[in-house]
């Protein structure tokens, strides 16, 4: 069973998949609601049948790898449609809500969940998967090619792609602004609109604004001019260095780079995917928020309660006046569960919903360990104390520098505290994860995939990060 985590996210967070649930996979090619549950409470977690997504995966690699058209389709889907959906959004959120008629108002929150379905079909599961499975892949091939298992500490160079994340994209484009002599209003709002979403978190907070980009700078200025223009540099060599060190491996496993071109290729492609479905899913995000946080002012409801409806049910207050009870609300915000099968879907509600969660997913883990194991996503060995959160604001307002952060996962919001650790251990995430790639980025061991590190360890306990081995040890 495979497992997706996330604090802070209620079911209008995630307006899109509320329409993707319902898809039934034998229609479309790159949806996989065979099993699934997806549970609204204390926490949010998507969980999937393992099998069936490997097996889906493995032929989907197979026909990009073998057909340049089947890999020309996915570009397109999640690489082209991309570009096209962020003009269409940044259009969109610029709409005065509170000026618009209730159909208006409507049609601008349906508009925006369309494009997040649309995307959704086919990012979701790809752009997961692909970070859930290419380390093997990786490493079979590697052994098809050599006749050698590659060691963890080399698998990691393979899987390191040569394509950089929004978080460093955004920190070039600090660097290169806190070096011009004068830096113009234009210049810091060109860049709020860039890269607005980077920061933003699934209840809606944490909209990057011009204000936090000017705090940005002030901060980059108090390093040297020497060592900002230094950190731009390594930014600029980031892509020859990753080839040097992909050239090396390959060497020292005899492997010619032609026989693992196309690998390479997708690995560096969708590391890029990851960033733009984040991207689509907080920009259409930010314009959600905005109609129900207007949808609330006028039928003067709680906001809170509106991230407990559904799509219909919003659209029906909006256009028919219609409210859904408070009762079914509350039960709602105690536990709020779905099983997906085949496109049929069963919905359980408040302790009911608790307990079938605890049925289908928790009960199938055994927590009992002191050693736990992923996947190594950046070389290194620390030994710190774990702070355990699954909330990026928890994470960070209070982890000092050198703890190490223990997380279901890390999305944009978590960056500031990912800045200050000494290692980061997740449960989620595979080899293009956000935690994989920014760590690698920041230079931190990092070991991602664990399944149940936030189970086993808790905040205080002393722990050693083999991210050479994808080790994590419980000291004391």
């Amino acid at each position: 069973m495979r497992i997706y985590e996330r604090d802070h996210i209620y079911p209008q967070s995630l307006a899109g998949y509320l329409d993707l649930i319902r898809l039934n996979p034998k229609k479309y090619p790159f949806v996989l609601n065979y099993w699934s549950v997806m549970f609204f409470g204390k926490q949010y977690f998507w969980a999937r049948h393992t099998d069936i997504l490997e097996k889906s995966f493995r032929k989907w690699f197979k026909k990009w790898c073998e057909d340049k058209k089947a890999r020309e389709f996915i570009y397109d889907k999640l690489g082209n449609n991309h570009h096209k959906f962020v003009k269409k959004l940044s259009k969109l959120k610029i709409t005065n809500l509170t000026k618009l008629a209730d159909k208006d108002l409507a049609n601008v929150r349906n508009q925006v969940i369309s494009i997040m379905f649309e995307y959704l079909k086919y990012s979701e599961y790809c752009v997961d998967l692909f970070d859930d499975y290419i380390g093997a892949l990786f490493q079979e091939k590697i052994l098809a090619l050599s006749g050698a298992i590659p060691a963890p500490s080399s698998l990691v160079l393979f899987l390191h792609p040569s394509t950089v994340s929004s978080v460093v994209r955004y920190q070039r484009e600090l660097l290169i602004l806190s070096l011009d002599g004068s830096i113009s209003q234009s210049s810091i709002d060109n860049l709020a609109k860039k890269f607005c979403w980077i920061k933003m978190a699934w209840d809606g907070s944490g909209e990057l604004t011009a204000k936090d980009i000017k705090h940005d700078i002030a901060l980059l200025k108090k390093k040297g001019k020497q060592s900002r223009m230094d950190e731009l540099k390594k930014i600029k060599d980031f892509f020859i260095n990753i080839l040097r060190a992909r050239k090396m491996v390959l060497a020292k496993y005899k492997i010619e780079p032609s026989l693992m071109k196309i690998y390479f290729e997708l690995l560096d492609k969708f590391v890029v995917y990851h960033d733009y479905r984040k991207e689509v899913q907080m920009r259409c995000a930010q314009i959600i928020y905005g109609t129900l946080q207007e949808i609330a002012r006028r039928r003067k409801i709680s906001y809170d309660d509106l991230m407990y409806y559904s799509n219909e049910e919003i659209n029906s207050l909006l256009i028919k006046n219609i409210f859904v009870k408070a009762d079914l609300i509350a039960k709602r915000r105690m536990g709020l569960l779905w099983v997906i099968n085949q496109g049929k879907i069963k919905e359980y509600l408040g302790n009911e919903a608790q307990k079938k969660a605890q049925e289908l997913v928790w009960s199938k883990f055994n927590h009992q360990t002191k050693e736990i194991k992923g996947l190594p996503a950046s070389r290194g060995v620390i030994i710190g104390r774990a702070f355990v959160t699954k909330d990026a604001k928890e994470a960070n307002k209070l982890i000092k520098v050198g703890e190490i952060l223990v997380s279901a996962m890390t999305l944009p919001d978590c960056v500031p505290a990912m800045k200050r650790v000494g290692g980061i251990v997740t449960d989620d995430g595979g080899a293009t994860c956000h935690a994989a790639i920014v760590s690698r980025e920041l230079g931190i061991p990092c070991v991602v995939g664990t399944k149940n590190a936030t189970a086993v360890i808790k905040t205080g306990d002393m722990v050693e990060v083999d991210a050479n081995h994808g080790i994590i040890r419980i000291i004391k």
